[in-house]
């Protein structure tokens, strides 16, 4: 079950971003909050294919809301960050 200030969090963020997709969005809010930017551990984290991480990712980096840069081809892992334009803290 979600917090429910994580789900009004998300509500926010939704309404800002209303082209984003719920992984996407919460993967946001995590970033915002700390979260490690690395794809592999997140998609640990939260217990999705690696795959819907990155295509979460290029999803916000097309948004403005994070950088993607690959740090290991060979493997597919990302690092995820906030662009430089995003608050640091979830909401």
């Amino acid at each position: 079950m979600i917090d429910e200030n994580v789900e009004q969090a998300l509500a926010a963020l939704k309404a800002e971003y209303p082209m984003l997709d719920g992984l996407a969005l919460l993967i946001l809010y995590g970033l915002r909050g700390g979260l490690s930017g690395n794809s592999r551990r997140i998609a640990k984290e939260l217990g999705v294919e690696h795959a819907l991480i990155i295509r979460a990712a290029q999803e916000l980096a097309e948004a403005g809301c994070a950088v993607v840069e690959t740090t290991d081809s060979r493997s597919g892992r990302i690092a995820i960050s906030l662009a430089p334009d995003q608050p640091s803290s979830p909401l």
